[in-house]
């Protein structure tokens, strides 16, 4: 029995392995295509806006500066899809999070409603030291944080508590809730909590997938859950959901370890 479910585990692993891959090939090949077609039309764009300017038509320059504008919200979610499919590695780096966290964090408040309140108050006393550092790009961790943070915020229609914690974490058979890779060993975990609708069940198996949204159309991509799953496995990690409706979500991010720099120098 202990070995059949072992394989029916790896069979479901190697499942969603492949599910990810042929996504995010589809995804990159729309994704390019797009790109070119979207490259052309703001070129048009700022030919007309500079014409409209000429002419002295302000009416059609404030019309073409907003179909500009939408065209690039439109290329920024093209460069989402091509950095999912390319499964870029960054520049990784020893680094501690704890100041990473504090300086994301403080970023994020500024796009939180004051009915939303932020609590991180590890991040003063920064009680874990030596525990949180990792081996990693910086600005593809800080993407993980304020993505999980914004989809946090976006589940509690606008009032309630967000609350992220750094620490360490001995993990013991535990499971992947995107790669459905089996967790063992020491790990950082970083983790992000709300007090929103929470997820229902029927939907838990797909929230790492591209354009895949519980939300109301024209309020978000899909993208950023599906950003979290690349960067945090490209940093040779994995993500533990715990939810249920009505009582919020904790997603848990767990990156491999790594000795702070200043003893790796010696």
């Amino acid at each position: 029995r202990a070995a059949e479910a072992e394989r029916s585990a790896l069979e479901s692993q190697l499942r969603q392995a492949q599910k990810m891959e042929a996504i995010g090939q589809l995804t990159g090949g729309i994704a390019h295509d797009f790109n070119n077609i979207l490259t052309s039309v703001i070129g048009y764009v700022v030919l007309g806006q500079e014409r409209a300017e000429m002419l002295g038509d302000a009416t059609l320059v404030r019309q073409l500066g907003q179909a500009q504008l939408a065209a690039e919200r439109a290329k920024e979610l093209i460069a989402q899809m091509l950095a999912f499919a390319r499964r870029q590695k960054g520049d990784p780096r020893p680094l501690a999070l704890t100041p990473l966290a504090r300086q994301t964090l403080r970023l994020l408040r500024s796009t939180l409603p004051s009915s939303i309140s932020l609590d991180a108050q590890w991040l003063d006393a920064d009680a874990h030291g030596e525990a949180t550092w990792v081996l990693g790009d910086p600005v593809q961790l800080e993407q993980i944080l304020f993505n999980l943070c914004i989809n946090a915020r976006d589940a509690m229609d606008g009032v309630g508590r967000i609350t992220v914690r750094l620490s360490g974490r001995h993990a013991a058979r535990l499971t992947c809730a995107s790669c459905r890779a089996l967790i063992e060993g020491r790990w950082v975990e970083l983790q992000v909590s709300d007090t929103g609708h929470g997820i229902a069940p029927q939907h838990l198996d797909r929230i790492f997938d591209p354009f895949f949204s519980t939300k109301a159309p024209g309020q978000g991509t899909g993208m950023g859950l599906a950003m979290v799953h690349g960067i945090v496995h490209d940093h040779g990690g994995h993500i533990l959901v715990d939810s249920a409706p009505g009582r919020g979500a904790i997603f848990s991010v767990l990156l491999p370890p790594t000795a702070p720099a200043e003893a790796q120098a010696v």
